[in-house]
């Protein structure tokens, strides 16, 4: 902490700035201003503000509160307060998030889905999640969810479980078994 004059204190901030190629899984628990200057594959958790630099490549899933992507990334991309798309940035994936910015002159290919706090709950699955989650054939989990058998909140053209609610459905599954 520093102290400023009148005592008023000012928090350190926490900033990382990656130059650097890393493979792997990347989570912050605390706030954290990151920077990845440099390549990252795998997947990436983030508390604070994230930043994709120009030349960075990412093929990852992201989770974090805010992002701001400028370089190429290539995944998932949930960011729970925002996301920005400054130019050159090159987003190829999915997004989710209540706010979303794109600059002219940025790229972006995928689905957007900017809904409210359920979207971004912890516990939230897409289809695809939810199919890996219950070991089960995508097709099988968007019939089901189709048909009202399974726990599911449609958005769009899109389905969202919730990961309670679905270990819910599978005990309650058993006991009737």
């Amino acid at each position: 902490m520093f102290e400023k004059r009148g005592s008023k204190k000012i928090e350190d901030k926490k900033i990382l700035n990656v130059d650097a190629s890393m493979q792997g899984k990347l989570s912050f628990n605390d706030p954290v201003d990151l920077c990845i200057n440099g390549n990252f594959e795998g997947d990436l958790e983030t508390r604070g503000t994230l930043t994709i630099g120009e030349k960075a490549k990412v093929k990852a899933k992201i989770i974090g509160e805010k992002i701001v992507i400028k370089g190429e990334v290539e995944g998932e991309v949930k960011a729970k307060i925002s996301l920005k798309l400054s130019a050159p940035a090159k987003l190829k994936g999915d997004i989710i998030t209540p706010s979303l910015i794109i600059e002219e002159g940025a790229y972006f290919k995928g689905i957007c889905n900017m809904d409210d706090t359920q979207t971004l709950n912890e516990n939230s699955l897409s289809l695809q999640q939810a199919a890996e989650f219950l070991q089960t054939e995508l097709s099988a989990v968007q019939k089901w969810a189709e048909e009202g058998k399974i726990p599911a909140t449609r958005h769009g053209d899109d389905w969202l479980f919730n990961k309670q609610e679905i270990e819910k459905w599978l005990s309650e599954r058993k006991s009737t078994s």
